[in-house]
């Protein structure tokens, strides 16, 4: 119920009003690692970096293992220009890969991302790999690895990885309006 009131006044764009409501929520809750996420997700989408990244590493500190909360705040950080820090966020995650392939493939695509900004083609190579091996159904990075593949001049590979990401693509199109007929 509380959740779909701050959910609510999120998708309607209230944004002053969902903030109230965190707030007051927090202080009632002062042990919920959920409420500092969302507050931090809400924050960062209204320019408040400043307290975005104090909610991430409050949520940190109330869940260290919570795999969406580190791959969240390491998008902050990287959206934010803090290539090392989210990178520091991702290696959690990814070393545990034996109980949560989606979050730690996440997190390798992340990890991918920040390389290729980088020019670290290999690293890239690596993580985006990694990261499809861990959920073959993403899309994403399967064109990314694709684009990389493009910009290292293996055409062939990039063409493999952009038709499979499509395929994807419309495979889970296909299957959301399966469900919603």
């Amino acid at each position: 119920m509380l959740w779909g009131r701050a959910n609510q006044f999120i998708d309607g764009e209230s944004f002053s009003e969902a903030a109230e409501f965190l707030d007051a929520l927090a202080g009632r809750t002062p042990d919920d690692c959920e409420v500092f996420r969302v507050r931090a997700q809400l924050r960062w989408r209204i320019g408040d970096y400043r307290g975005a990244l104090a909610d991430f590493d409050g949520a940190q500190r109330l869940d260290g293992r919570n795999a969406e909360v580190s791959l969240q705040k390491a998008e902050f950080l990287a959206e934010m220009g803090f290539l090392d820090r989210a990178l520091v966020c991702c290696q959690p995650v990814a070393s545990r890969v034996d109980a949560e392939s989606h979050p730690a493939a996440g997190a390798f695509f992340l990890m991918g991302q920040i390389d290729l900004n980088r020019a670290n083609y290999d690293g890239a190579l690596e993580n985006f790999s990694r990261a499809i091996a861990l959920d073959p159904s993403d899309p994403e990075a399967r064109a990314r690895r694709g684009l990389l593949y493009l910009m290292i001049g293996r055409t062939n590979e990039a063409d493999q990885d952009f038709a499979r990401a499509e395929k994807i693509r419309v495979q889970a199109e296909s299957a959301e309006e399966e469900s919603e007929a």
